[in-house]
Parts: C-alpha cells; structure tokens; sequence
C-alpha cells in the first residue's frame, strides 16, 4: 500500500474487472430460455457476434504490437 503527495492511501492494483458474466448458469448460457437464447461469450466464444470477435482480434495484435 503506497500514499500520495498528500497522504492519501493508492491502491497498488487497479480494480478487477470481471471477466465473466454473473449471470452465466455454468453450463455456458446466460438465459438459455430466452428468445433468442443469450450465450455466455467467455463460454461459448465462437458464438460470439462477428464484429466482437473482430474487435477482440484487433485489440490482441495491438496488445502484441505497440
């Protein structure tokens, strides 16, 4: 635990960021009984919609390239 200029406490680690949906039943749908059927993407990824895959394609070459 570290302080700034004025005493006040940092914390060292950024805040977590979830990575998978609360609201994913573990077997992988996030409201399988919906209409349409909502997937958990961290699950299922290939049911991703096209551009979401895009993206995340584009944001690892950025992260690998800088």
């Amino acid at each position: 635990m570290s302080h700034d200029r004025t005493g006040d406490v940092i914390d060292d680690e950024p805040p977590a960021i979830p990575t998978h949906d609360p609201r994913c039943d573990g077997r992988g749908w996030v409201d399988r009984d919906g209409d349409p059927a909502i997937p958990c993407y961290d699950c299922k990824p290939n049911l991703r919609p096209a551009e979401l895959r895009r993206a995340l394609l584009d944001a690892d070459k950025r992260r690998e390239n800088p």
